[in-house]
């Protein structure tokens, strides 16, 4: 799997459909989660990090019992300060 030792902080929200594109108007590179049938959640993750050309900003997953997205960051204000770009 693709890893970044910049990236120490993630922050698991629930989402909506609309929630990735505001992520995108803000600027931010975003990723969906691609699901693959009867492959596990971790697996579709790593797959999804491995083609990407860099570690995005968030990754989504609207295709789950419980759709939710990832933000991630450096440090928890990087994180909270790529959160409040869309508010």
């Amino acid at each position: 799997m693709k890893t970044n030792p910049e990236i120490r902080c993630v922050l698991e929200i629930g989402a909506d459909k609309d929630l990735p594109r505001d992520f995108r108007n803000a600027g931010l590179e975003v990723v969906p989660i691609k699901r693959v049938t009867g492959e596990s959640v971790s697996k579709s993750l790593r797959n999804t990090l491995d083609s990407c050309e860099k570690f995005p900003d968030v990754i989504y997953d609207l295709e789950s019992k419980n759709p939710k997205v990832n933000i991630f960051g450096k440090y928890p204000r990087d994180v909270i300060s790529k959160f409040n770009r869309i508010f």
